[in-house]
């Protein structure tokens, strides 16, 4: 599988830095002043892709001269200062193939002008280039996280998508190639990874759209709308998958434990009618017999000596395992003894706390990401002629669903009868889904029965009817 890594160099006279951000596999690499540190991240992924903004002019050129011992200064200042080309400075570099992919291809734009457009906040280090002397450990913490947003928005300019399918090529042998498709704001590139080399192919490049299947057209976003967990971006299996792993581990050695094999179960034979072991497990498999004999006087026997297999220390891991994956998943235990009896309403909200508390990061990143979304949709309406709608004021609401113990809420909202209004006693019943749907309901139920009250009234004069007097 190739993975594709995005990365960022900078470089002053006495120092140089790299930041490496490895999405597949959700690694942050920071490096400063170490070769040998950036020679094995190099060996661990050559074969991957390096993704960079105008590493193709420069960070590459400086990836590989580092590795073959040169200054990264003097590269630096081959290509800005003098203006020549980085493959011009040493042949030695080809020692060091890189799959380097220049984000900037096919774009006249520098990465900051991207940021202004996604509205991402512009940043730059107050650390001068050209500064003459080694730079401060503040200095360097500064650089790095200037280097780190660079490559973040290097991420969001674009994205990779690598992916293997089987080619025949004419004849009967399968042969595994990989697929690369590029997507930018220039729209979607099309290459096939041959020798550690992006080879385009058809269609080449294509537009994100047509209007009337004749106008090709493209966002000025990259139509990627991530939906994450948190703001971390880490998967949810990262935090129990090794928990998992033991426990399933553990279920495994205990079954095996419970078996009957060479590592619990010992058979001693007195006086075996045979010398071949092996031939003796056989025959009391297929036949559960065993052939004995009597030697001086002594009969044959055949006796089991039994190791025990103590279920209790199986049983503690297990309860261990299972707690700590579901506080590490920030879930909640079915089985919780606090359900037992007749749990209150403050114990399941303790024990929903954690869910709560990650629903809250999910609702954060989800609300941004439908902000992304309705931005297309807007542009999409605007497009096929519907119209120019102003989605600023839609408001997407996230319900939540929590257990309760109804009659508790039912009393609570009894005891609050003339302190707080009906609709806020209403919307808090637990029968109840549609709070204005159900007070017109109680305020015809009502009007209802006040006439048929009225209806009733013995003092009511009937107009119908002619009194005594006529």
């Amino acid at each position: 599988m190739v993975f594709i890594l995005f990365y960022d160099f900078e470089v002053f006279k006495y120092d140089w830095l790299v930041v490496v951000l490895d999405m597949t596999n959700q690694k942050e690499h920071d490096i400063v002043n170490d070769p040998e540190a950036l020679e094995a991240l190099y060996q661990a992924n050559r074969k991957d892709i390096w993704a960079g903004f105008n590493s193709r002019h420069y960070d590459q050129y400086i990836f590989k001269g580092i590795l073959c011992g040169f200054d990264p200064k003097k590269i630096n200042d081959w290509i800005i200062l003098k203006q020549r080309p980085g493959y011009m400075y040493s042949s030695l570099l080809r020692n060091y193939p890189l799959n380097n992919y220049d984000v900037m291809n096919n774009v006249d734009r520098g990465l900051k002008t991207f940021e202004g457009f996604m509205g991402n906040n512009i940043k730059e280090t107050s650390v001068p280039f050209d500064i003459d002397r080694k730079l401060t450990a503040e200095e360097i913490a500064e650089t790095v996280k200037y280097c780190r947003h660079d490559v973040e928005q290097t991420i969001q300019v674009f994205l990779i998508r690598v992916y293997s399918l089987i080619d025949y090529s004419g004849t009967r042998d399968e042969t595994i190639v990989e697929k690369v498709e590029v997507y930018d704001e220039t729209g979607i590139s099309y290459f096939q990874l041959e020798g550690g080399h992006l080879v385009a192919e058809e269609p080449y490049h294509e537009a994100y759209f047509t209007v009337d299947g004749v106008h090709p057209f493209n966002w000025t976003k990259i139509p990627l709308i991530p939906f994450k967990r948190d703001a971390d971006e880490i998967p949810l299996i990262r935090n129990v998958k090794s928990l998992q792993d033991g426990l399933n581990d553990i279920l495994s050695n205990f079954e095996n434990n419970m078996e009957e094999d060479s590592r619990n179960t010992i058979l001693i034979l007195v006086n075996y009618d045979g010398e071949n072991l092996g031939t003796f497990r056989k025959n009391l498999a297929n036949y559960g017999a065993v052939k004995v004999k009597t030697v001086d006087g002594a009969p044959g026997d055949l006796k089991t000596l039994q190791i025990e297999v103590n279920a209790e220390n199986y049983k503690a891991i297990l309860e261990i395992f299972k707690k700590a994956i579901i506080e590490n998943a920030m879930g909640f235990d079915a089985k919780d003894d606090r359900l037992g009896g007749q749990p209150n309403q403050m114990n399941i909200q303790s024990m929903y706390s954690d869910i709560d508390l990650d629903a809250n990061d999910m609702e954060t990143e989800f609300q941004a990401s439908f902000e992304e979304l309705l931005w297309f949709v807007r542009c999409h309406f605007s497009n096929i002629g519907v119209g120019d709608f102003d989605l600023d004021n839609l408001e997407i609401i996230f319900n939540r669903d929590l257990p309760m113990v109804e009659s508790e809420v039912i009393n609570n909202i009894r005891n609050s009868i003339g302190i707080l209004s009906d609709e806020t006693l209403v919307a808090q019943h637990p029968w109840v889904d549609d709070v204005q749907m159900e007070l017109k309901r109680k305020a015809k139920q009502q009007q209802e029965e006040h006439d048929a009250l009225m209806g009733n009234d013995p003092f009511k004069k009937d107009p119908d009817k002619k009194g005594d007097d006529e």
